[in-house]
């Protein structure tokens, strides 16, 4: 049986192409983002958590993004910067939910760090859908 080719995505650090299995391991290792992580710890804001998302189709799972996000952040920002970067529905509103389509929706006023919890691996985390 053939093996499907896997999908790609670049780092915005250091511009590496990797494999959609490889980037979480990349990201934890990349210097240009360890240094980037360094500089602002050492910057006078004050800190808070980070937050890495996996945000992917939920159909066709070769498309899909890494980013990070603010934990002072709301879901409001989030829609946002995939509808900038990424999604084509512009007119329509989106709707967060916890636990797939349907389930309990979230308000995008809500904050990361009032939504998400941590994982050990992203692809066990909870799932946070958008409908849009």
């Amino acid at each position: 049986m053939t093996r499907r080719p896997q999908s790609r995505g670049r780092c915005m650090f250091c511009h590496s192409e990797l494999s959609k299995a490889g980037m979480t391991k990349h990201l934890d290792a990349c210097p240009q983002r360890q240094q980037a992580i360094q500089a602002a710890e050492a910057s006078d804001r004050p800190s808070e958590t980070l937050w890495r998302l996996r945000v992917q189709d939920a159909y066709l799972k070769d498309f899909w993004l890494d980013l990070e996000m603010r934990g002072s952040a709301t879901l409001t920002k989030l829609d946002e910067y995939l509808r900038a970067i990424w999604l084509e529905c512009c007119s329509r509103l989106s709707e967060f939910t916890i636990g797939g389509w349907g389930r309990v929706k979230v308000a995008k006023a809500r904050k990361a760090d009032q939504v998400f919890e941590p994982e050990p691996e992203l692809v066990n985390s909870p799932r946070l859908g958008m409908c849009g």
